[in-house]
Formats: structure tokens, C-alpha cells, sequence
């Protein structure tokens, strides 16, 4: 298939896509999670604090004498950004839309193989599932 046919299709699917509920609700929640300054501030404290714990564990390894206070903090973070409700209902919005996306995208790719797929042969397996 060409690609202006690839085109074609994600004009017919994005539309449909921002119809569902799960796309709707997820944006009102992100809006009410963008007006949350002491959550906003939490979660940048706490990807602040996840990202020095990851490099701490690159570097040294799990067993560095900071990675348990960093754990600790990373847990005191959570259950703080745990109590906003909205938080957690926008999480889960968005594992639902990020998987309807997944299948969007498998079916995709099954209609419009990609020309590296296209080359393989028919007895390559390495693009099926």
C-alpha cells in the first residue's frame, strides 16, 4: 500500500479516536492535572528524584548508600501524588488510550507493512507476533 493510502486511513481514525469517552475524559483531566501546582511540583520532585536514583544504579549499583534514601523519598512522593484523585483517574485514562493506540498501531502495520517487512520474504517471521 502507499503511503498516501496510510495517510488516508489515520484521517478516518483520529477523528474517531477523539470521539471516544476514554479520549474525552482523559483530556479534562489533564486539564485539571495542569491547574495542580503542589501536584505538578510533586511530580517534578519526584522524576527528579527517580532520575538520580537511576543513575546512581548505572553507576554504582543497586547497593550505593543513597539508593535507599532516594527509594524512600521516591515512596514518601508516591503516596503524596497517590492522593489526588484525579492523578490517579488521568493515570488510568491514559493506559487505556495508550493501549487502544497500541492496537491501532498493530493493525497498521498489518495493512501497511513497512517496505523492511515487505523484504524479508514470506518465510520471515521476525515482523509476526
Amino acid at each position: 500500500m502507499q503511503e498516501n493510502e496510510l495517510f488516508q486511513a489515520v484521517d478516518h481514525i483520529a477523528p474517531a479516536i477523539k470521539k471516544l469517552d476514554v479520549y474525552q475524559t482523559f483530556i479534562e483531566l489533564d486539564k485539571k492535572v495542569q491547574q495542580e501546582p503542589e501536584l505538578l511540583e510533586l511530580l517534578a520532585l519526584y522524576n527528579g528524584v527517580q532520575e538520580q536514583h537511576t543513575e546512581n544504579v548505572m553507576k554504582y549499583g543497586r547497593h550505593h548508600p543513597d539508593n535507599k534514601d532516594l527509594r524512600q523519598q521516591m515512596v514518601a512522593y508516591k503516596t503524596r501524588i497517590d492522593g489526588f484523585s484525579d492523578f490517579k483517574l488521568y493515570q488510568k485514562c491514559a493506559r487505556e488510550l495508550q493501549k487502544i493506540l497500541d492496537e491501532v498501531a498493530d493493525m497498521m502495520n498489518q495493512l501497511f507493512p513497512s517496505e523492511q517487512a515487505k523484504s524479508c520474504g514470506s518465510s520471515c517471521t521476525c515482523h509476526t507476533k
